[in-house]
């Protein structure tokens, strides 16, 4: 039997799982809407419904993600050194920078597209537009 491949993360995925981890600091999980204000607060730009897609998918598929009832959280084995790395005092973009080296990102390219990754839909789109509706009336 074949292991899975290990996905190839993207620098946007460093940027979910950053926001994710801002939104799971104590624990708790991360419905949609607040993982896209975590993201807005991060990058000063909101995820793209492929972006967020297929990066929790990819994030899942490698075991930094888990889904729960409430949404979505950082498994056991990433919560500890992700929040090493978020604990410290510096820029938000930083710790992007920061988490796209502990996952082995790829650098952002100015433009790239994020094509939904995997054999489903981690988020579908509808509940992506309830949730983006749901924080822009924050």
């Amino acid at each position: 039997m074949k292991k899975p491949r290990r996905p190839a993360f993207r620098a946007s995925d460093a940027w979910l799982l950053c926001s994710i981890g801002l939104v799971c600091w104590k624990g708790r999980s991360a419905r949609i809407e607040d993982i896209l204000e975590a993201g807005d607060a991060v990058n000063h730009a909101i995820l793209t419904h492929g972006e967020l897609d297929g990066g929790l998918a990819r994030l899942i598929r490698a075991g930094h993600v888990v889904a729960t009832p409430a949404g979505f959280a950082l498994s056991r084995r990433t919560a500890r050194p992700l929040r090493a790395l978020l604990g410290v005092r510096r820029r938000l973009l930083d710790h992007v920078e920061n988490v796209r080296g502990f996952l082995g990102a790829s650098p952002w390219i100015p433009g790239e597209t994020s094509p939904a990754w995997g054999t489903g839909r981690t988020v579908r789109r509808a509940a992506f537009r309830t949730a983006l509706a749901a924080y822009l009336a924050r």
